[in-house]
């Protein structure tokens, strides 16, 4: 039985509802039949809806339907999507607008275009990062969302 999940990770959905800690609203799917696994979750059918519900409010996609076309929408049976969605702006000390940036897009808190291999936090002093230092390395994950999912999914760094 193969599985496809869906889950939030929002700082905003955090602030806004009063959580005290992380909380992650999780679904799992049957990744045959898109039918949902319900046991997984605490309460079972209960807690999945709940998380569904969560899910559905707070990200673009308001309905289970538009969840399940989006992991339909893999290439293969596995794999994983992630979507960056409602980034905040930046903006000047004062509280103004940064220039737009080459394609006339405002500048967000990530930036896609420092690293084609890779998503970065655009205030981060990337460049004391850089090199084969273990520390630089290890470092690394507080600014590049490729290595931290790599530390949360592959392995953890020998230096960590």
């Amino acid at each position: 039985l193969g599985t496809a999940s869906v889950a939030l990770l929002s700082y905003e959905y955090l602030i806004k509802s009063g959580k005290d800690n992380i909380v992650i609203p999780q679904v799992d799917f049957n990744s045959a039949d898109f039918s949902p696994i319900k046991g997984n979750c605490k309460d079972n059918h209960k807690g999945w809806d709940l998380n569904l519900d969560t899910i559905n409010e707070w990200c673009p996609f308001d309905s289970r339907s538009k969840l399940v076309s989006q992991l339909r929408s893999l290439p293969l049976k596995g794999g994983t999507r992630i979507l960056i969605f409602n980034l905040w702006e930046l903006k000047t000390p004062e509280g103004k607008e940064l220039d737009k940036d080459q394609d006339g897009n405002r500048q967000t808190e990530l930036d896609f275009d420092y690293d084609a291999n890779d998503i970065v936090i655009r205030e981060a002093d990337k460049d004391k990062y850089k090199g084969d230092s273990g520390m630089k390395q290890m470092l690394a994950y507080e600014y590049s969302f490729r290595k931290y999912v790599e530390v949360l999914y592959k392995k953890l760094p020998a230096e960590f």
